[in-house]
């Protein structure tokens, strides 16, 4: 509009004012006069209408009571807003005109539970306002209390007691307290005087003798603390989300997912995942740690009874365990980490049956293994310690062991420095220590030994160093120097068939990614071999790649040499070489029988003379059988299994000294042997319980019974674990997902549904992304399927909010962290989901402000696109207004969740929500909406965050006075 306008209107207005209170006009004169002066659809604030008034009505020593009813028309006819007439208030500053004053502060008192803004204009400028308004009350209290002549009258007193009441109205009213916070950041400046007029008056008030100005210092105190936190109750509909869980079921599957996956992972990686638990379940510190623990000692008491578990759960708890609970309490920061950690002990100490069942069947204290271990780090005292492990120590001692009880975790204890030797050892010169190194070999394969000490090394993360040095020592014993003396020779072969087992057996174990190096040069002859010929499930070798490499003539030889029963020593000039000729040989012996040119017995005697001395030998060959038996039918499987079974059958030479350990050698061979055979052709009727899905059931019929012994117990045993990730290889994400949510809500009690979302965000760490991204695509179905979305109640409704918020937050961890990305192994298939098809080009619609900082901690690729279809989709759930439905309060629903598991990060997730989804979720449910919610919707360390948050909350406001108004 034109100034000369602007002025001319101003001019009016200003003659309008003063004759109506010349002919004492009525406010319905007014009312009817003023429209003819104002534009139709124009706002007073355009003319400062507030200012004209205000300016006339306290002109005089008296206020003109008149004028200010005028005012008072004005505001409630919408023809001057709140924000205006705020501003003009807080310009007041003749304090020595006391009846002046007290007229505004009772202005302020009449008009203010009606605070709201009715336009865009309006709602840029109503925060600072409101601010503007509480420097000017505080400086009424301080011009009200100061006293002359040492004593304050009646009406400074009135002041005082006024601008307290009102602030105090101001604070407890959410709209305003929330306008307040808003403006704190707009205007950083004006909030700092406010706090420093807080700090004069209470230091004032303190000085002053005679004072009764009631509640000052709660009202100086919440002004100088202008802040919001996390609400625990974020909507006003029924509270379902304040669960009070007795205990945690997300932390035991979850670690028992995590190790079962990856047992070499980092510590950081499983600290980073734990941080996370904490941030969605809003853990304290000593409930964290007493969780933690809980959850490897009840894994630990499922792997007492299972072999092949038992040591690395062991070695988990008590070597690993301690470390990670060193890095959360450092990564937490906090001022009393120790102590919160022995509160963490003193909370476990509650939980007697667990600690009973594990002490008595180990005939130890696992508390006290636990803190010795901690006290070793320098992290917590012993002082500290000893009252935790006096009043456990009087229970173990009148526990009942079983018979035996079993020693893996004192064998755990004493492995570790046994480890540290081994990795010393290895690193002398191997020329000097054969011998010595020979027999520190034998005892690590005698038993379990070796078990243990990989278990050791992949908690410590050491299993990389570890193989490193082992497969240095096998590149260095490969050489045959016929030089040497007849012994030197032996204990070379010997040194090199060990180390050559100890590789296949960690291959098997932990697959090769710990043998294998990312972006190494992999040019050892080990590495070499692991890669073209190790037989692994699911990755098919290729059989002729590693016979191109054969040389015929040295394959001639070295059948030769098997044939009469010769030393294999005089056929090549290492055992590398002769571990690949030996591959050649096979072909040739399987060819022959094949054509009948040799007969059963001789190829018993030459496989036999095979594995007589050097059992990495029988390891190649069957490693090729099995490469070549992936390719061959059915009908000519018959003669390869048999020279497979045969080469587990042989007979090693009798030992003429101790000093080759034939038998333990033997006896890791046929372990490595047996591997291949299952991973090649797995049982089908097993002598003992197998994972494996191979059924006459269906295979929905396998996951059911399955799911319902994991909910009924509230934890995750290994077996259910094994048979849970082959249904999720199986069958796919899609298909897994959808299948256990249907389960989850078919349950109808609280408690029930709580237990089942901790159990499946846990199940579906098997493949957190694709399980997410499953997950993700699976809600619109019951947003709008109609067969379905009658599920879609409370309190199913609420849980599958809070599955969906604690999902999306652990692929966001997943997809930040590069070590998960790097280490977690897929269990799905790559086509469950078409990446390429599902989702729209990457070219869409930026749904995020500008001024966001985008650097570093986005979301990218397909959990970003299933993310912002997501959105979409619930916009137009928000967008229904005449709907009323179960949908809506499912989406209201999410947003809670995803703030209260965010805790102050949801910035990263909720950035991309549609900007018209919350306005109409306002006008749809205001009654449900709170002030809190809206603001931990919005990044509001941002201008446009800041700015889209006070638009929903004026709307919030409007719609609650629209109400209002109604009822009246």
């Amino acid at each position: 509009m034109e100034p000369s306008k602007v002025t001319s209107k101003t001019s009016s207005l200003k003659s309008l004012v003063l004759k109506a209170w010349g002919e004492r006009w009525t406010e319905i004169q007014w009312g009817i006069s003023i429209k003819s002066v104002l534009p139709r659809g124009v706002s007073g604030d355009v003319y400062n209408l507030a200012d004209i008034i205000l300016s006339q009505a306290l002109v005089g020593s008296y206020p003109n009571e008149l004028v200010l009813s005028y005012l008072r028309h004005s505001l409630n006819c919408q023809l001057v807003s709140y924000a205006a007439i705020l501003q003009r208030i807080s310009k007041y500053d003749k304090f020595h005109k006391r009846s002046c004053v007290i007229v505004l502060l009772d202005f302020l008192e009449s008009t203010l539970h009606g605070i709201t803004c009715r336009g865009k204009p309006e709602e840029s400028v109503l925060p600072g306002a409101l601010l503007s308004l509480v420097d000017w009350l505080l400086t009424c209290i301080r011009s009200g209390h100061v006293p002359k002549n040492g004593t304050t009258n009646r009406l400074e007193d009135r002041i005082a007691n006024k601008s307290i009441q009102i602030l105090e109205y101001l604070l407890n009213n959410d709209f305003v307290f929330a306008m307040l916070y808003l403006a704190k950041h707009d205007d950083a400046n004006l909030y700092l005087i406010v706090v420093n007029k807080c700090q004069e008056i209470s230091q004032d008030v303190q000085n002053s003798i005679d004072t009764n100005i009631p509640h000052v210092h709660s009202v100086l105190i919440q002004l100088c603390n202008i802040d919001f936190k996390n609400s625990i109750k974020l909507t006003a509909m029924e509270s379902v989300t304040t669960y009070n869980e007795p205990i945690t079921y997300v932390l035991q599957p979850l670690l028992a997912i995590r190790v079962m996956l990856n047992p070499t992972a980092e510590t950081q990686v499983l600290v980073d995942k734990l941080k996370l638990i904490r941030q969605i379940k809003g853990y304290s510190n000593p409930r964290l740690y007493c969780e933690l623990i809980r959850a490897c000692l009840m894994c630990l008491r499922d792997s007492l009874s299972k072999e092949d578990h038992g040591p690395q759960w062991g070695a988990f708890t008590f070597i690993k365990l301690p470390h990670i609970i060193k890095h959360l309490c450092e990564d937490s920061k906090s001022f009393k980490a120790s102590e919160e950690v022995i509160q963490g002990f003193e909370m476990l100490l509650e939980m007697f049956p667990l600690l009973d069942f594990i002490d008595s069947h180990t005939a130890c204290s696992s508390i006290e293994l636990l803190l010795n271990e901690l006290v070793k780090l320098d992290f917590v005292t012993e002082n500290q310690c000893s009252s935790i492990i006096n009043r456990r120590a009087s229970v173990v001692s009148t526990l009942n062991s079983p018979k035996p009880p079993s020693n893996v975790l004192t064998i755990i204890m004493r492995t570790e420095p046994t480890l540290q030797r081994m990795l010393r050892t290895f690193d002398s010169e191997y020329s000097k220590i054969q011998e010595a190194l020979v027999s520190v070999l034998s005892q690590v394969l005698t038993g379990k030994s070796l078990e243990l000490i990989l278990a050791a090394a992949s908690v410590e993360g050491k299993l990389r160093m570890f193989v490193s040095k082992v497969i240095k020592c096998n590149e260095f014993s490969k050489q045959i120097n016929l030089q040497d003396t007849p012994k030197s020779i032996c204990t070379n072969a010997v040194l090199f068939d060990m180390t050559f087992l100890m590789l296949c057996f960690i291959t098997q174990k932990y697959g090769h990614q710990a043998i294998l190096t990312d972006g190494g040069s992999n040019d050892t002859f080990f590495e070499k071999w692991c890669r073209q010929c190790m037989v692994e499930l699911g990755n098919p070798k290729s059989h002729e790649t590693i016979m191109g490499e054969c040389d015929p003539n040295k394959v001639e030889a070295l059948l030769t040499a098997i044939d009469n029963g010769e030393e294999l020593i005089n056929c090549d000039s290492s055992w590398d070489q002769i571990c690949i000729s030996i591959i050649g040989a096979t072909h040739d012996v399987l060819v022959a029988w094949e054509n009948s040119t040799l007969s059963s017995n001789d190829v018993k005697r030459i496989l036999d003379s095979m594995g007589s001395s050097m059992f990495c030998l029988p390891i190649c060959a069957a490693a090729w059988l099995c490469s070549y038996m992936q390719v061959l039918h059915q009908d000519a499987l018959l003669k390869p299994l048999n020279m497979v079974q045969q080469l587990l059958n042989v007979i090693p030479e009798p030992e003429e000294n101790t000093e080759t350990f034939s038998q333990c050698r033997q006896a890791l061979m046929c372990r490595i042997i047996r591997k291949m055979q299952q991973d090649l052709h797995p049982p089908t009727m097993p002598s003992k319980p197998s994972h494996s899905i191979v059924s006459k059931d269906s295979i929905l019929e396998q996951l059911i019974p399955i799911w319902e012994s994991i909910l009924e117990e509230g934890w995750l045993n290994i077996k259910a674990a094994q048979k849970l990730k082959t249904t999720l290889f199986t069958a796919g994400s899609d298909w897994f997902v959808n299948n256990l949510i249907k389960e989850m809500m078919k349950l109808q009690y609280r408690d029930e549904l709580e237990k089942a979302v901790d159990l499946l965000f846990a199940i579906f760490h098997f493949d957190i992304e694709f399980c997410t991204l499953a997950l993700l695509e699976l809600m619109p179905q019951y947003l709008f399927n109609p067969d379905i979305n009658v599920e879609l109640i409370e309190p199913q409704q609420t849980a599958l909010a809070k599955l969906c918020s604690y999902c999306i937050y652990a692929s966001v961890e997943f997809q930040q962290n590069s070590m998960v990305k790097n280490e977690v192994l897929k269990t799905t298939n790559s086509m469950d989901i078409d990446i390429d098809n599902s989702w729209p080009p990457n070219k869409i619609m930026r749904l995020d402000n500008g001024d966001c900082d985008n650097t570093g901690t986005g979301i990218n690729g397909t959990l970003l696109r299933a993310l912002v279809a997501l959105f979409r989709r619930i916009a137009v759930v928000a967008s229904r207004h005449e709907q009323l439905c179960r949908e809506t309060h499912f989406v209201l629903r999410l947003l809670e969740q995803l703030v209260m598991c965010g805790r102050g990060s949801s910035q990263i997730i909720l950035k991309h929500l549609p900007p018209s989804l919350l306005p109409n979720l306002i006008r749809c449910v205001p009654e449900l909406f709170t002030v809190d919610l809206i603001l931990n919707l919005y990044d509001l360390n941002w201008p446009s965050g800041r700015k889209a948050a006070t638009s929903d909350l004026c709307l919030l406001q409007k719609t609650r006075c629209a109400k209002n108004t109604e009822y009246l």
